[in-house]
């Protein structure tokens, strides 16, 4: 039951603005290419980018005056800089020859009860 809902959820991600009649063409063919391709993960190594602070040798102070007392506030002054940096990540080696396989499966069915690769009804 799982392994349906799975696919019924992927269906739709892959569809987006697809009619119903291809959510259903590609639902027809889905336990097919889920066959032919399962799931699966494996790991990788991806570089990504985020940004950091980085010191400087400079200090911003902000001096106030209180009746007959002076108070200064000082924090070091910090720049930005980009850091590439690389995480493990699970990745479906297969997710993409399924999508296609599910694709062009729903197109062929779609062709020959539709006239149309969409499935659009009274094209």
């Amino acid at each position: 039951m799982k392994y349906v809902v799975t696919i019924a959820l992927a269906s739709a991600v892959l569809s987006g603005c697809a009619t119903p009649e291809f959510i259903n063409a590609q639902n027809r063919c889905s336990p097919q290419a889920y066959q032919d391709y399962p799931i699966i993960q494996q790991q990788r190594w991806e570089t990504r980018r985020r940004q950091i602070q980085i010191q400087t040798d400079k200090r911003r102070c902000v001096t106030t005056n209180n009746a007959n007392q002076t108070e200064s506030v000082c924090e070091d002054v910090t720049e930005p800089r980009w850091e590439d940096y690389v995480v493990p990540v699970m990745v479906n080696i297969n997710k993409s020859a399924r999508g296609e396989v599910i694709d062009a499966c729903a197109r062929n069915i779609c062709v020959r009860s539709y006239g149309n690769p969409e499935c659009k009804v009274g094209k």
